[in-house]
């Protein structure tokens, strides 16, 4: 029970995806705040992070979704604070960039162009939800 706990802790990104309205919306203002006032780090640091968010997050969100049921719980929301963290490491720090960046990835997470609506069909389990 404990394990599920971090699990769910991680999933949910401190259980920002129990938000009641847009999980997905407010677990992505996370990122924003955190990436904001984050020292600049190198590339490489930045992508060694996002692997180890990556799979600690695919992990997390399996459990979560084993438990949970369905293909993607609207609670896991791991999949967008990695996301937004992908796109915040490599875009210049301003207000503006955050701002477009914040509003083009819920638009896209929302829309779901190809590839990422084949991938979310396809791929199953937490490895589908983080892709």
């Amino acid at each position: 029970m404990r394990l599920y706990r971090i699990h769910e802790f991680i999933a949910t990104v401190a259980y920002f995806g129990y938000a009641p309205v847009g999980p997905g919306t407010v677990g992505s203002i996370p990122p924003l705040f955190i990436y904001f006032f984050l020292p600049a780090l190198s590339l490489p640091v930045h992508g060694a992070i996002l692997m180890g968010m990556f799979t600690i997050g695919t992990l997390s969100a399996e459990v979560i979704r084993l438990h949970k049921g369905g293909q993607d719980p609207s609670c896991i929301v791991i999949d967008e604070v990695v996301g937004m963290s992908l796109v915040l490491c490599v875009i210049p720090k301003t207000l503006l960039m955050y701002g477009i960046s914040f509003i083009l990835f819920r638009f896209f997470d929302i829309v779901k162009p190809f590839p990422i609506s084949y991938c979310e069909r396809h791929i199953p389990g937490g490895l589908g939800i983080m892709v």
